[in-house]
């Protein structure tokens, strides 16, 4: 059915394509080679007004029909056929069997060898060999760099004490020093003063007190 309806889509286009040549040639202006075959303004003299809309539309139905023959045509109808317009290995011919020959001796076969590891296991065996050294040299440098960091830290914070206990006693022995200084000097500023008893207080005299008379 279908091999029927391509032959008769394979001889219809060919008038098809010839008849909308003819059309494009009626419909073109004045002064060409439409001219020659009644086309231009001497199309609607001889087939009435409206004739070149009319031949317009027709040809563009059979432009529209051309174009669904066209594609009608590229669709592969084989099942089988491959993109590359061979037949695909879904049909293969048929292998035409070997006949062995009685003369020559019987072969043995050869021992069945080590299946060849592919082109990616060849390519990412060793890549992955370099990344796990690459990763244990990472690890190896960072702990290295965090021990070395810590004994820093350490000694730093030993130096620190070590500066703050220094400075320390060095401010507490200024403090003395300069204290005896201060009174070493108020005591050579002041003069010696002669140390004085205190005297006694004078007791005043009790004045006498009159004789009373006696009364009579």
């Amino acid at each position: 059915m279908i091999e029927t309806l391509t032959l008769i889509v394979h001889v219809l286009i060919w008038p098809l394509c010839l008849s909308i040549i003819g059309l494009i040639l009626l419909q073109g202006g004045a002064g060409d080679l439409s001219s020659a075959f009644g086309g231009g303004g001497q199309l609607d003299s001889t087939l009435g007004v409206g004739a070149s809309k009319k031949m317009a539309k027709v040809t563009g139905w059979l432009a529209a029909l051309f174009f669904l023959m066209v594609l009608f045509l590229a669709i592969p109808r084989n099942a089988g056929f491959a993109k590359d317009g061979s037949a695909s290995a879904a049909n293969p011919a048929p292998a035409t069997p070997a006949v062995p020959d009685v003369n020559q001796p019987a072969v043995s076969k050869p021992a069945t060898a080590a299946p060849v590891p592919t082109t990616a296991e060849t390519v990412v065996a060793p890549v992955k060999a370099v990344v796990q050294d690459a990763a244990a040299a990472a690890v190896k440098t960072a702990e290295q760099a965090t021990t070395a960091a810590t004994a820093a830290a350490q000694e730093a914070a030993a130096k620190v004490q070590q500066a703050a206990a220094t400075g320390a006693a060095k401010v507490e022995q200024a403090a003395a020093t300069g204290a005896a200084k201060v009174e070493q000097a108020a005591a050579s500023l002041v003069p010696a003063l002669p140390v004085v008893a205190p005297a006694a207080p004078e007791v005043p005299a009790v004045p006498a007190v009159p004789a009373v008379p006696a009364p009579k």
